[in-house]
C-alpha cells in the first residue's frame, strides 16, 4: 500500500521550519536522509521520539522558547500512529521498554496484562491501606528490601500470612523516623554498640530480678503482659470469680490491681538509676547528630525501644508484620485472590513456552551478525515471556563468562562501538516483538551505525535491510556520515538517491535530491569535463594520480594551478587540458570553448559566479571546491605580495602554512592574518582529495566558504602584482 508521510514541523529544537512528503511504496519503503552535523538529523528523531511518548509538551525551541512549535506528522492525511514510531539510536543507553515487551501470542498476552492489571489494582489497594498504619513514605520498597529481593510483593505477603495470626505489639512511631532511607539509626547503633550493649544487659538484669517479668528462653515480657492486660480490661473475668496467682503467691482478683501491678514493675526496670544513665549517655550522643533529631524524639518517648533495636533487621521485619497484622483480612484476601491467579498464570506460561524460540533467534541473529567480544545468552526462558522485568542475559566475554554477570559490568570492558552494538541488541528485541504482534512501523534510524567498525556498520544495514522485506516496515535513516549514506544506497539498492538536507541561517531547512552516492570523480566531473567549474574540480584529482604514477612533470605542473608558482599566471586553460588528458585518454579529442582563457582568470570568474548567485542551501560540490582553490590562490597572492622573492623561492612543500609563517614573523597585519588562517584551517581537504574521500567537502555549508571568498577578495582587490 503506497503511504505518503507528510512532516511539517516549526521551532523545534533548532529546526526553524522542515515541510516535507515522503512517499512510501512497496518497492520503496525506505528513505535515506544525509544531514550534516548540526542540520536537522537529532532534532528530527527526538521529535518523534517525544511524539511516539506521548511527550509533545516538551517539543520546543531551546534558544528561542518563546516561538510556539508545530509539530504536524501525517500518514495518508491522518496523524500518524504514536505506537507505530520506533526511533532507534546507538548513542542511547536507555534504550526502550523494549526489552519488556511480551513475545508471545496475542491471546495469551492479553489475558497476562487482564490478569497482572488486577494484580496490580488488588496490590496498589493493599500499599494504600498499609502507608496509613506505617506512614512509610515508600512501602513497596521498603517491603521489597525487608524481605526477598527476587520475590513479588505477592509471593511474600503469601509466605508471611501464616505468620499474622500471633499476637503483635504495636508502636506509635512514623516508621522512617527509626528505619530511615539513607540508614543513619542502623550506622548509629553499630557506631555505639558497646552503650547499647550496656542498656540491653542491665535491662535483662532487672527483667530477671522481677517478681512479675521473666527472662528465659521464653521470655514473659511486656508484650506478654499487656496481651493479658488487654484479655481482662473490662474486668468480667474477675467479675465472674476468678483470679490470677502469681509465682511469687501473690493473688491478683481485679483489673486495677492487676494494672497497678505492671505500672509498677516497669517503672522498677525503665527508671533504675544505672539504666537511666546509660541512656543518658546514649541521648547525649544523639544531640551531637542533628540529622538524628526524629530518631532522638522516638526513644525519648520509649526507652524501650533501644532493647529492641539492638537486633535492627529483626526489628524492623517484626515491625512490618505488626503493621500488616492489622491489615490481616486485607491480606488474606490479597493472597487468596493470587494464589487464583498464579495458577492460571502458570497455565499461561505452560502454553507460551513453545514461543521462547523468538528469543533465541533474536540473540541468534546478534552473535552471528555482529563483531563482537561477547555473546548474548538467556537465562529464566519461561518467565521472560510473561514478566514485566527485562529478561535475564548472560554474557560470555572473549569466551569466559563473567563472574559478575551483568550489563555494567560487560560495557566497562567494552570500545565505545561495542557497547552500541549492543545496545542494539536491545532494540533488536524491541523491532521482533512489534513485528510478532502484526504491528505497522516507521523506523526512524538516527545514526545507527555511528562509531561502528566497517564489519558492524555493514552488519546493521544487512539487518535493515532484512527488515525491510516485511510488508508491514517503513524506515527514515538519517546519517551524517557521508560515507554512511553512500554505503546505505548501494547496499539498499535504493532507486534514487535520497535525500540531502541543508540549512539556512535562519533555520529553515529543504530537502535536496540526494547527489554523490556514485563514483563522484567519474559521474560528476570527468562525465562534465567541458564544464569551466568541473574542469578546475578536475585539478585535485589528478595532481593526486599523478603523485601515484611517479609523474613528477604532471605533478608539478598542476600543483602550479593549486598554488600560486613562478608560472600560475601565465598558465593557459589549453596547457592544463594537455596534461588531464594523460590520464582522462577520452577526453583527448575534446575541444573546449574556454581552451585560451587564462587559468587564474577563469577560477576567479567562476568563484564570483558562485558568490553572486549562491543559493542559501547549496549543496553542490563543485561549487564548493572551486571557492576553496580560489581563496587558497587569492591568500597566496596577499602573502607573497608582502615577501621579498627569495623569500618565497626558498619554500619547498607546505606553501601556504610557510607563506602564512613568514607573513606572521614580518608583522602583516592581524586581522588580515587571522583571514589566512582560516584558509589554513578550511581549505587543504577540499582541495587535497587524497583517496577520493568527499566528507569534508559535502559536510561543510558553503557558506563558510563564500563568507571566507569575500573577505579574502578585500585583501586580494590591494595587490596589483605578484611578486
Amino acid at each position: 500500500m503506497n503511504k505518503i508521510l507528510k512532516i511539517n514541523l516549526q521551532n523545534c529544537f533548532g529546526i526553524g521550519e522542515l515541510k516535507h512528503d515522503f512517499k512510501f511504496s512497496a518497492d520503496s519503503n525506505v528513505q535515506l536522509i544525509y544531514a550534516p552535523n548540526g542540520t536537522m538529523k537529532t532534532s528530527f528523531s527526538n521529535v518523534f521520539d517525544l511524539l511516539s511518548t506521548d511527550k509533545t509538551s516538551e517539543i520546543k525551541d531551546r534558544v528561542f522558547k518563546e516561538k510556539v512549535p508545530v509539530v504536524d506528522i501525517q500518514i495518508n492525511n491522518e496523524p500518524i500512529d504514536k505506537n507505530s514510531i520506533l526511533v532507534i539510536n546507538a548513542n542511547n543507553k536507555d534504550t526502550v521498554k523494549s526489552i519488556t515487551k511480551f513475545i508471545a501470542s496475542s491471546d495469551l498476552k492479553r489475558r497476562y496484562d487482564e490478569i497482572y492489571n488486577e494484580l496490580l489494582e488488588e496490590k496498589n489497594r493493599f500499599i494504600k491501606n498499609l502507608k496509613k498504619q506505617s506512614q512509610s513514605n515508600d512501602c513497596e520498597s521498603e517491603l521489597k528490601s525487608v524481605f526477598e529481593d527476587d520475590e513479588t510483593i505477592f509471593d511474600y505477603l503469601e509466605r508471611i500470612d501464616p505468620l499474622l495470626s500471633g499476637k503483635f505489639e504495636s508502636y506509635s512511631f512514623k516508621y522512617n523516623d527509626v528505619f530511615d532511607k539513607t540508614n543513619k539509626v542502623k550506622v548509629f547503633i553499630s557506631e555505639n554498640e558497646s552503650l547499647l550493649d550496656d542498656y540491653f544487659q542491665r535491662y535483662n538484669e532487672l527483667l530477671t530480678q522481677s517478681k512479675f517479668f521473666r527472662k528465659s528462653d521464653n521470655s514473659f515480657g511486656t508484650l506478654q503482659a499487656n496481651n493479658l492486660l488487654d484479655s481482662v480490661k473490662d474486668n468480667s473475668f474477675f467479675d465472674a470469680g476468678h483470679t490470677i496467682s502469681l509465682s511469687t503467691n501473690e493473688i491478683i482478683s481485679s483489673k486495677d490491681t492487676f494494672s497497678a501491678l505492671i505500672k509498677n514493675e516497669m517503672d522498677k526496670i525503665l527508671k533504675d538509676e544505672q539504666l537511666l544513665n546509660t541512656f543518658e549517655k546514649i541521648d547525649n550522643t544523639l544531640s551531637k547528630n542533628p540529622a538524628l533529631r526524629s530518631f532522638k524524639s522516638v526513644i525519648e518517648r520509649d526507652h524501650n525501644l533501644l532493647v529492641k533495636l539492638k537486633d535492627y533487621e529483626e526489628f524492623r521485619k517484626y515491625i512490618w508484620l505488626s503493621y500488616i497484622s492489622k491489615l490481616k483480612n486485607e491480606n488474606n484476601q490479597i493472597v487468596e485472590f493470587y494464589k487464583i491467579r498464579k495458577n492460571e498464570l502458570k497455565a499461561i506460561i505452560s502454553s507460551a513456552n513453545a514461543e521462547i524460540e523468538k528469543w533465541k533467534e533474536t540473540i541468534e541473529l546478534f552473535n552471528s551478525r555482529f563483531y563482537v567480544p561477547f555473546t548474548i545468552g538467556l537465562e529464566n526462558q519461561s518467565d521472560i515471556i510473561l514478566q514485566s522485568a527485562a529478561p535475564k542475559l548472560t554474557f560470555t566475554y572473549k569466551g569466559s563468562k563473567l563472574e559478575d554477570n551483568n550489563e555494567t559490568t560487560l560495557l566497562n570492558l567494552l570500545s565505545r562501538g561495542e557497547s552500541r552494538a549492543y545496545f542494539i541488541l536491545k532494540f533488536l528485541f524491541e523491532i521482533e516483538s512489534r513485528l510478532s504482534d502484526g504491528q505497522e512501523l516507521m523506523l526512524i534510524f538516527d545514526d545507527v551505525a555511528d562509531s561502528f567498525d566497517y564489519k558492524n556498520k555493514y552488519a546493521i544495514i544487512e539487518y535493515i535491510k532484512d527488515l525491510l522485506e516485511k510488508p508491514n516496515v517503513n524506515a527514515l535513516i538519517l546519517t551524517h556520515n557521508f560515507d554512511f549514506y553512500r554505503t546505505v544506497h548501494s547496499r539498499l539498492s535504493i532507486k534514487d538517491c535520497g535525500f540531502m538536507a541543508s540549512k539556512c541561517d535562519e533555520g529553515r531547512i529543504k530537502l535536496f535530491e540526494g547527489k554523490y552516492t556514485k563514483d563522484v570523480f567519474n559521474n560528476v566531473f570527468v562525465k562534465n569535463y567541458k564544464n569551466r567549474k568541473n574542469f578546475i574540480g578536475i585539478i585535485p584529482f589528478v595532481r593526486n594520480l599523478f603523485d601515484y604514477l611517479s609523474d613528477k612533470e604532471g605533478s608539478e605542473f598542476l600543483t602550479s594551478c593549486l598554488h600560486i608558482k613562478l608560472n600560475t599566471s601565465a598558465i593557459k586553460v589549453s596547457e592544463i587540458h594537455n596534461y588531464l588528458i594523460r590520464v582522462l585518454k577520452n577526453k583527448s579529442e575534446i575541444t573546449l570553448d574556454f581552451k585560451d582563457k587564462n587559468y587564474l582568470d577563469m577560477v576567479f570568474e567562476e568563484s564570483n559566479l558562485v558568490v553572486n548567485n549562491i543559493s542559501e542551501y547549496s549543496i553542490d560540490l563543485e561549487d564548493k571546491l572551486v571557492l576553496a582553490i580560489a581563496c587558497r590562490l587569492k591568500a597566496e597572492i596577499f602573502m607573497i605580495s608582502k615577501l621579498e622573492p627569495d623569500e618565497v623561492t626558498s619554500i619547498k612543500k607546505n606553501q601556504t602554512l610557510q607563506l602564512y609563517k613568514l607573513c606572521v614573523n614580518k608583522g602583516v597585519d592581524k586581522n588580515a592574518l587571522k583571514l589566512i588562517d582560516k584558509v589554513n584551517l578550511i581549505t587543504p581537504e577540499h582541495i587535497h582529495v587524497n583517496s577520493f574521500m568527499f566528507e569534508p567537502l559535502v559536510d561543510m555549508s558553503i557558506n563558510y566558504l563564500v563568507d571566507l571568498y569575500n573577505a579574502i577578495s578585500t585583501l586580494h582587490a590591494d595587490v596589483t602584482q605578484v611578486a
